[in-house]
């Protein structure tokens, strides 16, 4: 388990399970971004990624990191998000540390 800051607070249907976001720290530089619609926010939130509609507060989580994301970038076109995760420099990395998601 990573020893930075959590970047949010959730509320628990089940483990795991998130029902929302109610508070997002911003501790990953440049993480919060508006995407191009105008309509979606996406930031990270521990080793989650949230996509977040502005109007209604909707969001949708994007996962497969197994520790903190540490960067996130989005494409011009808004159709794709990519993601890093932090590591630990002498460990063997078993999951992606970096992915790609493509919004429909």
């Amino acid at each position: 388990m990573s020893k930075m800051k959590t970047n949010a607070i959730f509320h628990l249907k089940h483990q795991n399970h998130f029902l929302t976001v109610l508070l997002f720290a911003g501790t990953v530089s440049s993480g919060l971004k508006l995407h191009p619609d105008g309509a979606h926010l996406v930031y990270p939130v521990g080793c989650t990624i949230v996509v977040e509609k502005v109007a209604n507060k909707k969001q949708e989580f994007l996962t497969g990191h197994t520790n903190t994301v540490s960067c996130l970038a989005l494409s011009k076109s808004g159709d794709f998000i990519a993601s890093g995760q932090v590591t630990y420099m002498g460990f063997k990395v078993t999951a992606p540390f970096l992915i790609t998601y493509k919004l429909m």
